[in-house]
């Protein structure tokens, strides 16, 4: 396809690939990580880990409660 790459002062860049955002940083802190960069990959965890990711910013790393029906 075509598509349009837009730099910091409006001019464009033509391209024939299409870019997707895989992290967003925010005052330093990540607020948005596609494919979890970011993330310790899992078989490096402790047994039985729960949440790991910090509940002020990330709703995947919030503890459920298991009473709580959805």
């Amino acid at each position: 396809g075509s598509f349009g790459y837009v730099d910091m002062h409006g001019a464009r860049l033509r391209g024939n690939q299409k870019l997707i955002c895989e992290l967003t940083l925010r005052d330093g802190k990540i607020v948005y990580d596609l494919n979890g960069l970011a993330r310790p990959d899992w078989n490096t965890l402790p047994k039985g880990y729960r949440a790991t990711g910090d509940p002020r910013w990330d709703g995947s790393g919030r503890a459920r409660d298991p009473r709580r029906t959805p």
